[in-house]
């Protein structure tokens, strides 16, 4: 286990804090009882115990909580961009049978059944 001197490691841990927190090594020797000399080297200590001593977390600024007083009003009516258009609701008839056989130059399906049953291209009479 590697030595820690004369310090805990909660002890260590605090001082980490308290200095990440924004405190000076006064204020922290003041609040732990310790003098400066004893908080500074604990601190370096302390960072040369952390494995990744660059991925200590940065002090966050306090937001202010969002106010009950800006909730805003809900639409009267939608915005005319997210309307539904009356052209797209409207339905197209179903396409005849065999459109696409026309278009394509496909056999008419009876003609296919009149063809030899050993015959499967449709296109031999």
């Amino acid at each position: 286990m590697i030595s820690t001197g004369d310090f805990t490691r909660i002890e260590l841990a605090a001082v980490l804090g308290l200095e990440r927190l924004g405190d000076d090594f006064d204020e922290i020797a003041l609040t732990m009882g310790r003098s400066h000399l004893d908080i500074e080297r604990a601190y370096y200590l302390a960072m040369c115990l952390l494995a990744f001593p660059d991925e200590l977390p940065k002090v966050r600024v306090a937001q202010k909580p969002a106010s009950a007083e800006t909730l805003a009003q809900p639409a009267k009516y939608q915005p005319r961009k997210f309307r539904v258009s009356r052209e797209a609701v409207r339905c197209l008839p179903r396409p005849k049978h065999d459109v696409t056989a026309a278009f394509f130059g496909d056999p008419d399906p009876d003609r296919f059944e009149e063809c030899n049953s050993t015959n499967n291209s449709g296109d031999r009479t």
